[in-house]
């Protein structure tokens, strides 16, 4: 999918909303200004009805708390300054990768493990880059009816 403004990405993202239960867990990659902030800000503001200028990356706490209307929590991590895995476990956030939590996280290459910790069912995997100057390509796996969709 290309996104050609702000608000087609938070679209996709709200669209991406409707797949989220706990114990999901959502990655986003891509390089620096790819738009997983921007996706993330989206996908938070469809879940939990805030605006999403509101909503701001947790670079330096690593993780902001997202109460949700089923009772259940979107944990919103960004893990762009974290050393390691061993930094996450000692934080105590593996927690927050099951129910009842569903977690969403920018920069997931710092967790080499995941995969260990996560079933594949469990996970999306959203992948963002520049397609031009003002667009960006997004492409979702792990949720059905997306992976045509480039």
């Amino acid at each position: 999918m290309i996104a050609h403004s702000v608000e087609e990405t938070f679209a996709i993202a709200r669209k991406l909303s409707q797949s989220i239960v706990p114990g999901k867990v959502i990655i986003l990659s891509g390089d620096l200004g790819a738009g997983k902030t921007t996706f993330s800000k989206g996908l938070i503001a469809a879940l939990t009805g805030v605006d999403p200028d509101s909503v701001s990356s947790p670079t330096f706490t690593y993780m902001q708390l997202y109460p949700l209307a089923d009772g259940s929590a979107l944990c919103h991590f960004d893990l762009y300054r974290l050393s390691g895995r061993d930094e996450f476990e000692e934080m105590g956030f593996y927690e927050y990768l099951n129910p009842p939590f569903a977690a969403l996280i920018e920069w997931p290459d710092r967790l080499d493990d995941l995969a260990e910790v996560v079933t594949k069912e469990r996970l999306i995997h959203v992948r963002l880059s520049h397609d031009t100057l003002n667009s960006r390509k997004i492409l979702i796996e792990g949720v059905e009816g997306y992976e045509d969709q480039v």
